[in-house]
């Protein structure tokens, strides 16, 4: 678990550090899952109003999750449905790794 002084820039960087040293991402996955946390920490600076420590990705709503995508979903460059998939996995991914959150399994198809 990471420190709970870290903001939630620090704790981005030191989980891109991890992705690429101890799992080996490639460069432009790396790329593309700083991109998705960097948007994603912006947005909570500007809903909350103030720049999230890692103790705050803690308390982090499904709402304020869906309004990130839907955000993320309007604009000039409005993400499609697989790219807003590929947020929604680095936002978890980063988030489990970040505050040692074990997130609930997803749920099962039935077929």
């Amino acid at each position: 678990m990471a420190h709970p002084q870290l903001t939630a820039d620090q704790a981005l960087t030191a989980w891109l550090e991890h992705l690429a040293h101890e799992r080996r991402l490639s460069p432009r996955t790396l790329e593309a899952y700083g991109h998705i946390g960097r948007h994603y920490i912006a947005f909570l600076g500007r809903h909350r109003g103030e720049n999230p420590g890692i103790a705050d990705l803690g308390t982090v709503t499904a709402a304020e999750v869906r309004a990130h995508l839907a955000e993320r979903r309007s604009g000039d460059r409005p993400l499609g449905a697989r790219s807003l998939n590929q947020t929604l996995a680095g936002i978890r991914s980063c988030m489990i790794s970040s505050t040692g959150a074990a997130a609930s399994p997803p749920p099962r198809s039935p077929w």
